[in-house]
């Protein structure tokens, strides 16, 4: 309205108006009408200017606009804060933005100069002006544009492609200024020329070229926004969508290809197959794999839009062992195919077997038996072709030597047996052929020996037990010794009286070797007694004899102190205590010897000769405490004497008192590098240790007077010595042992106690496995009903095997050890049915695996493992 109102007020008084009025007009109201005039066309044809900022800079930085027109900002305000530094007078400033602002435009109302800056960035140039004149007069320009849209249908990607738009200017007073807003879809659509502020002179026209160029598949739009400075408001942003569709191949296909299981040097072909799921050709290029895979056939290298295509690979195993490649497929147009992966396994037979087999040591004419464990440790199997000895005569025997089939992590047993009529040492070889492709010839030395056992009893004079204690145990020594060449199993029976008795014999004595029977005296009243028992082996030349023992009764009774608390005692100071012994008996009583188990050598037993006491008497003796370094102390006195209770014992506890660090601002701060502690699962007399770190992150030293181990008793601490102390900044590894003597979960913790701070606690925690295998051939145990429990297992001393029978059996029991060595023959004899228990002493043999086998009338009939723990 404002425009039209101005076109009327110009053109009025020259083709409407009556001549004299156009002349009153002229000469009187010139004045008056001109600036009505002028005021309507300031407002009618103020234009829109924009001034772009980035950076450190303004674009343009200088403008001259007339008054009523509109000044846009633009750019990022959440980077730049716009404001002006002087305006004309009568002008209003304007400014800050700020982050928030999102279009900022300013009305010129005065002409004059107009400066503004950014805030942030004016300290490196970034100001700009604008000079504003007052308006003259009408000034139209106009504006077309040939057309709305541009479309640039479907186009393969990565193809450049471009359309055009002509933008007119049709005045018809002045040149048209125009600049294009930027596009935003980046890189996809261009557009040019892009120049700010271009001018277009009345009756000529500027093309504008759109460039697409698709980067992918898909639909792209956009908007061409032609700013001007054309005097209709509507006319000052023309619009031109834009609208485009990026075609192209995509490849489908599985991310394996699968090969299975291969036998060493041979081939297998496989096809794999993908599809084109895009909206264009696929170009394939290359298909290229990678390690013992090769490609047979190569794919088509053009694959329509819903088209299929293939790859022919072969794999070629040369080892046993798992492959893994990678088939690498290019294609054109930036088409991203992923790498598909490659498997399979190369099989083969792995003959494993033992180098050397043992049978042990049996009695001349009895059949001792083994086994050769024959495994296949491949992955395929394995054929044995056939199995044999090699011997001198024909002492060794094995069943078939056929052969037979093995598969993959499976075993066959071969059960070897030999018989002697003579003492002495013999040898065999076993040989195995089959198709292991490293070793397809195995053998096995084998060994045995034959021997008799013979009996040797030291008993020159009676046994005598001495003075013993009425209600108490005394104990004495039969030395039973094999000098023969097979293994001795010994008893001793028929005690007479019942005071005497058998306390502990070693069910076998190895040849060439001795052992002690432990005989015990338990008298119950006082005076001298005398006995016998007989003892019987399997010495055929010398199978029984008599010992004969006596012993005195005698009575006495030691009382003192149970433990002695010295409590606190400052450092480098000494405490005594004296302790009383009384005997309250009707004999004689003798303390032998003492010993202190003192860790720390804190605690000095003063009186250290033997004492005899008599009835109703006593003595006394001192022990001292004598800490040099703070911390608590605890210790063990034992007293040796001819009491019912031999060893008695007395704890000693003490706390050493460090005066020097209760004065002073200083104040240690303990902590350990871990809370917990897992040792994970270990076998049964294995051991393993791990270690944490106690730091002092304090300012004083600390003092540590105990490191505790709560819970399992397989939970140790080592040879770690306390009290301690521990200086600011300083750390001390402290090491923690898991020996587990048994299956199950075990746990415990670490108690650290210090003089100054409270108890610092690491958890333990692990498992124990001890595996006991019981197991059954050819059914012979089902056929005699034979069930076994060894206890305990494992085992440090005496142990027991408790037996079931479900018919009269001739029965052997040998014990072997990890190596298959005979250690010795527990028994052997003829069993009725029924429940029967079999003593195993352990206490003479190395910590480790033992195997226990038992023959059933010369077949074998089950086995078990044992774990010696000392």
């Amino acid at each position: 309205m404002l425009i039209l109102a101005a076109l009327i007020s110009r053109y009025f008084c020259y083709f409407f108006a009556p001549l004299l009025f156009r002349r009153l007009f002229m000469k009187l109201g010139k004045a008056i009408f001109f600036s009505v005039f002028l005021l309507i066309s300031s407002q009618a044809f103020g234009v829109t200017q924009t001034i772009n900022f980035s950076g450190t800079s303004f674009s343009p930085n200088t403008l001259s606009v007339t008054v009523g027109d509109v000044i846009n900002f633009v750019g990022s305000f959440a980077f730049h804060i716009i404001q002006s530094t002087g305006v004309p007078a009568g002008a209003a400033a304007f400014g800050p933005t700020n982050a928030g602002t999102v279009t900022f435009s300013y009305t010129v109302t005065v002409a004059g100069t107009y400066n503004y800056q950014c805030n942030i960035h004016a300290a490196m140039g970034m100001t700009g002006t604008f000079t504003a004149t007052a308006a003259t007069g009408p000034n139209v320009k106009g504006i077309t544009v040939s057309t709305t849209s541009l479309d640039f249908g479907s186009k393969r990607v990565t193809t450049t492609n471009t359309l055009t738009a002509q933008v007119n200017s049709v005045g018809p007073d002045a040149s048209l200024t125009i600049s294009s807003s930027p596009l935003s879809t980046g890189t996809v659509y261009s557009t040019s020329p892009n120049t700010a502020n271009r001018v277009i002179a009345v009756g000529s026209s500027e093309t504008e070229t759109v460039t697409f160029k698709p980067t992918s598949r898909g639909t792209f739009t956009d908007v061409l926004t032609i700013n001007s400075d054309a005097t209709t408001a509507a006319d000052q942003a023309k619009t031109i969508s834009i609208t485009g569709k990026g075609i192209n191949g995509e490849f489908t296909g599985a991310a394996t290809l699968d090969f299975g299981n291969l036998r060493v040097n041979a081939n297998k072909q496989l096809t794999y197959t993908f599809t084109n799921t895009g909206d264009d050709d696929l170009f394939i290029t290359s298909a290229t794999p990678t390690g013992v895979f090769t490609v047979v056939t190569q794919p088509a290298s053009d694959i329509v839009a819903g088209g299929g295509g293939t790859v022919v690979i072969k794999f070629s195993p040369t080892a046993k062992q798992a492959y893994s490649g990678t088939l690498t497929m290019s294609a054109q147009n930036n088409v991203s195919i992923p790498s598909i992966t490659l498997t399979g396994s190369g099989t083969a037979p792995v003959l494993s077997v033992q180098n050397t087999l043992n049978l042990g040591l049996t009695v001349v004419g009895q059949q001792l038996q083994g086994q050769i464990t024959i495994t296949n440790n491949g992955n395929d199997t394995l054929h044995v072709t056939s199995v044999s000895l090699t011997q001198t005569g024909t002492k060794f025997s094995i069943g078939s030597t056929n052969g037979f089939n093995i598969l993959p992590s499976a075993n066959n047993i071969i059960i070897v047996s030999y018989t002697s009529s003579s003492e002495g040492n013999d040898n065999a070889t076993f040989v195995i052929n089959s198709d292991d492709l490293a070793s397809p010839t195995a053998q096995v030395a084998i060994t045995a020996q034959s021997g008799l056992p013979k009996m040797s009893l030291d008993t020159k004079d009676t046994i005598d037990f001495g003075n013993v204690n009425i209600g108490g145990t005394g104990t004495a020594n039969l030395n039973i010794a094999d000098p023969g060449s097979f293994d001795l199993q010994a008893q001793i029976t028929g005690f007479a009286p019942s005071q005497f008795s058998l306390l502990y014999l070693a069910p076998n004595i190895p040849a060439q070797n001795n052992t002690n029977a432990v005989l015990q005296f338990q008298p119950t009243a006082e005076g001298l007694v005398r006995g016998s028992a007989v003892v019987t082996s399997n010495d055929t030349h010398n199978s029984k004899d008599t010992i004969y023992m006596k012993g005195v009764g005698v009575h006495s009774a030691l009382v003192f102190p149970s433990s002695i608390d010295f409590q606190n005692v400052i450092l480098n100071t000494t405490k005594d205590s004296v302790l009383t012994f009384t005997n309250l008996g009707t004999g004689n009583a003798t303390i032998f010897s003492y010993k202190l188990a003192d860790t720390s050598h804190e605690f000095i037993l003063l009186d250290t000769v033997a004492h005899s006491i008599k009835a109703s008497d006593s003595v006394k003796i001192k022990v001292r405490f004598a800490p040099t370094v703070a911390g608590a102390y605890s210790a063990v006195l034992s007293v040796i004497t001819d009491d019912a209770a031999p060893v008695r014992k007395i704890t000693l506890a003490g706390n050493g008192i460090d005066t020097s660090t209760t004065t002073g601002g200083g104040k240690p701060k303990l902590s350990t590098d871990v809370s917990s502690i897992d040792f994970g699962t270990i076998d049964s007399g294995a051991t393993q240790t791990k270690k944490f770190t106690l730091v002092n992150k304090g300012n004083a030293r600390a003092n540590i007077n105990g490191i505790i181990i709560n819970g399992s008793p397989y939970f140790s601490k080592g040879t770690l010595i306390t009290p301690f102390s521990l200086d600011s900044g300083f750390t001390k590894d402290i090491s923690i042992t898991f020996a587990p003597l048994a299956a199950g979960n075990f746990t415990g913790s670490v108690a650290i106690n210090s003089v100054e701070s409270a108890p610092l606690s690491v958890n333990l925690q692990g498992v124990g496995k001890v595996t006991v295998v019981v197991g059954l051939v050819k059914d012979v145990a089902k056929e005699y009903g034979l069930q076994i429990l060894f206890s305990p297992n494992p085992a440090s001393g005496m142990a027991a095997l408790k037996v079931t029978l479900g018919k009269s059996s001739d029965m052997q029991f040998d014990l072997f050890d990890a190596t298959g060595r005979l250690i010795r023959n527990l028994a052997h004899a003829r069993y009725d049915e029924g429940e029967f228990s079999l003593p195993v002493g352990v206490q003479t043999l190395p910590s480790g695996e033992y195997h226990l086998r038992i023959m059933l009338n010369g077949q074998s009939g089950a086995e078990a493992k044992i774990v010696v723990v000392h």
